[in-house]
């Protein structure tokens, strides 16, 4: 991909530049040094630019490898001086497609029918289209160059394992980006022996994992797993519940595309961004097996989650969860999927695995929580005293949770030291606290129908903690448990768990249909006897709008217990703001009077902080 050129114009200088630092709003971070008497910090995942000074001194061409689409967005470029002082500039983002960075497939083009050394030609690269027929393994087969497998109509790849073979950490060992899977079925003849100890756990199709030698253990970027027809192979000891391996396990790959495949066995795990992950049809597990969820992705960014269908087949295993997203995300869009059968279920003969969640998003870490040691006079420089031992970076929120700016908050764009950080925006001077965290940005849950009818248990959506303008928006939530639970969770870190709250500011929750579920949404934030008490900071900030709740004539209540839509729950009455209208009630059955909404507070009589509060 060719080089992105941006300029820009801050007040000119008479001291010579000796350092440049570019950000984007998902941490992102180039940095160009030009001298050794400036230091300027490194940021983890800091990559490489190209600094070069324009003639008139106003301008400057700034050459780096962007990581997503900068369309719409706004970059921050510093540019730190021999003396030490630095000028700030706001870029507007341009357009790009970052999957161009990925290698491309060599020229050659090989057909491979059954029967033919299909190890052997993978191992040059380029192009293999698979004939028509079955095409036998009995080893993994490793693609270590960019590779094109693509399928002609009813091809199939079977694999067996020899006796006395090693467990494989993979069926398919992918260890070069640009490779691309597309157009046939993955089969197994029986069972695989699976080393079980390998990182994030073994896969039909995996990248390179930490058992493989370093010269593979680089970022590969833009794979593409596409019209696949996938079953992973039966359980070793069908009575005894083990784990499927993972379908795809793409733990070093920097973006791709999962699309239109039919899949039947453990979870797909991403990392990072950009993905698409689209028009997938998934059909359960093997019998005697589980799966944690279907889709699992870590501090994703730019990722779409689109027009996916789940409905286990009969006679499946157990998958627990749709959906889980872990630590951060940002610009994440669930959208148009279908999601019936899975997690608890009333008729389970599986043992519990406390998985009740269909959509689950995790993020309970605080870095930082109390009283700004200083605000400059602009608002985009904010200084902390002793923030705890995970270190404050770019991408990070800082969010005001007391004064009259509670509920706002910003992006860190830039982390000049351990204490000292530029914003992407101005703080408001009277920010009296802020808590500063990893977490959730702009992620939207849109039109979605989960039917968790068949479970008393289920909650069809739980979004916990650290999350800053989240939509949940005209999707329909059916049976169930909680129709759904939106919490400032307690946090896990810094030091013991519930030392504060993990801030919810921004939420929407607009047009959905709740239909059939055992009990109303929980709403609110994380109280118990164990919790610190945060009396005066805002943790939760909420609207709730043109929800509908109903009931068809399946729908069984719960003896003795009153119905609410939202039940609100918070440790003291300025933890929590929920501005609630439009709510409507749809055919409720007798001896189900519901109300809209519920409060719960219980006070605290002692006040015990940490003191970086």
């Amino acid at each position: 991909m060719a080089p992105t050129t941006t300029t820009c114009c801050p007040t000119a200088r008479r001291a010579s530049r000796a350092a440049a630092v570019l950000s984007d709003a998902v941490g992102g971070v180039w940095a160009y040094r030009g001298s050794d008497r400036v230091r300027v910090e490194a940021e983890p995942g800091e990559l490489p630019m190209t600094y070069a000074a324009g003639t008139d001194r106003t301008s400057a061409g700034l050459y780096f490898t962007p990581i997503r689409d900068e369309a719409g967005s706004r970059l921050t470029l510093r540019l730190v001086y021999a003396d030490g002082s630095i000028a700030v500039a706001d870029i507007d983002g341009g357009g790009c497609d970052p999957l161009r960075r990925a290698p491309l497939p060599s020229a050659t083009n090989v057909v491979a029918r059954p029967g033919d050394d299909l190890r052997m030609l993978v191992a040059r690269g380029g192009t293999i289209r698979l004939a028509t027929g079955v095409h036998r393994l009995d080893a993994p087969l490793v693609l270590e160059q960019p590779t094109a497998l693509v399928g002609e109509p009813g091809a199939e790849l079977r694999f067996e394992q020899r006796a006395g073979d090693a467990p494989w950490t993979a069926a398919i060992k992918i260890h070069a980006g640009g490779t691309s899977l597309e157009g046939f079925a993955i089969r197994f003849a029986g069972p695989i022996r699976w080393n079980r100890t390998v990182s994030y756990g073994p896969a039909v199709i995996g990248t390179t994992d930490d058992l493989d030698q370093p010269e593979y253990r680089h970022a590969k970027v833009g794979l593409r797993i596409e019209r696949l027809d996938v079953d992973a192979p039966p359980a070793l000891k069908p009575t005894e519940w083990e784990e499927a391996p993972r379908l795809a396990r793409l733990t070093d790959t920097h973006g791709g595309v999962v699309a239109k495949n039919i899949l039947r066995g453990g979870m797909i795990e991403f990392f990072g961004g950009p993905w698409r992950i689209e028009d997938n049809e998934y059909r359960g597990t093997p019998a005697g097996t589980f799966s944690h969820a279907v889709l699992v992705g870590h501090a994703a960014f730019d990722a779409t989650v689109k027009g996916n269908r789940a409905r286990p087949a009969s006679g499946s295993g157990k998958t627990w969860r749709f959906l889980v997203l872990t630590n951060q995300g940002t610009n994440i869009l669930v959208k148009s999927n279908s999601i019936e059968g899975l997690g608890p279920r009333d008729d389970d003969v599986i043992p519990s695995m406390n998985a009740p969640e269909i959509i689950l998003t995790e993020s309970y870490r605080t870095k930082y929580e109390g009283i700004p040691a200083a605000i400059s006079s602009d608002g985009r420089v904010v200084r902390v005293v002793n923030p705890w031992r995970e270190a404050i970076r770019a991408g990070d929120v800082v969010a005001v949770v007391e004064g009259k700016a509670a509920g706002i908050w910003r992006r860190v764009a830039q982390a000049l030291g351990p204490e000292t950080f530029l914003l992407d925006a101005p703080l408001p001077a009277d920010a009296r606290a802020v808590t500063i965290v990893t977490g959730y940005v702009g992620c939207r849950i849109e039109d979605n129908v989960i039917d968790s009818r068949g479970s008393r248990s289920a909650s069809n959506l739980v979004l916990a903690g650290n999350h800053f303008g989240t939509v949940v928006a005209r999707n329909t939530f059916r049976g169930g448990g909680e129709s759904v639970r939106l919490q400032a969770c307690a946090t896990e870190q810094p030091a013991i768990w519930g030392w504060s709250r993990a801030p919810f500011f921004g939420g929407a929750v607009e047009s959905n249909v709740f239909e059939d579920a055992a009990v109303g949404g929980l709403i609110g934030v994380e109280d118990t006897k164990f919790s610190k008490s945060t009396r005066g900071r805002l943790y939760m900030k909420i609207n709730l709008r043109d929800n509908t709740f109903g009931w068809t004539k399946a729908y069984r209540p719960v003896e003795g217990r009153a119905w609410v839509a939202y039940e609100a729950t918070t440790p003291h009455a300025s933890a929590l703001v929920i501005d609630e209208s439009g709510t409507r009630f749809e055919g409720a059955p007798a001896g189900v009077a519901p109300r809209t909404v519920n409060r719960l507070a219980r006070p605290h009589d002692v006040e015990s902080a940490p003191r970086s509060r």
